[in-house]
């Protein structure tokens, strides 16, 4: 695996399987990007392990994003765990297609993504709209 920042996408069910489709489909899913399931029944320990074990993957990566997909749920409760005791490891919640989109075009350069998440979350909720069709009609 390349240096560059590692990001592994953490989240309930399928999560990761489910926004790497879209991220395939629309940009390629860059090499130091990998997903960690949490499927029903799989305790919180046999979750931390799997993190542990893509973080072990990527000790070629000088710094690793563990993104979850919500606050407060067990996969964001592990990485934030990890975050406290490893200082190359940031956490994020909240993660949206957005947010994978812009990294995943941003990991092909130089970028530090760790030190990019601010702007990217912000980019990625000045994009949440709600259309309003009449002005369309109009």
């Amino acid at each position: 695996m390349s240096a560059g920042t590692g990001v592994i996408l953490i989240g309930h069910g399928r999560y990761a399987e489910g926004m790497f489709s879209p991220l395939n489909m629309l940009a390629g899913i860059p090499e130091n990007f990998a997903g960690v399931e949490y499927p029903v029944g799989m305790s919180e320990e046999a979750l931390e392990e799997a993190v542990l074990s893509e973080i072990g993957r990527m000790q070629n990566c000088p710094s690793i994003l563990l993104l979850t997909d919500v606050e407060g749920g067990t996969p964001f409760k592990i990485s934030v765990k990890i975050a406290f005791e490893n200082e190359r490891v940031t956490a994020a919640t909240g993660t949206n297609l957005a947010v994978l989109l812009q990294l995943a075009v941003m990991a092909s350069g130089e970028a530090d993504l760790a030190r990019e998440l601010p702007g990217v979350i912000d980019a990625a909720r000045n994009g949440m709209k709600v259309i309003d069709v009449n002005k369309l009609r109009s």
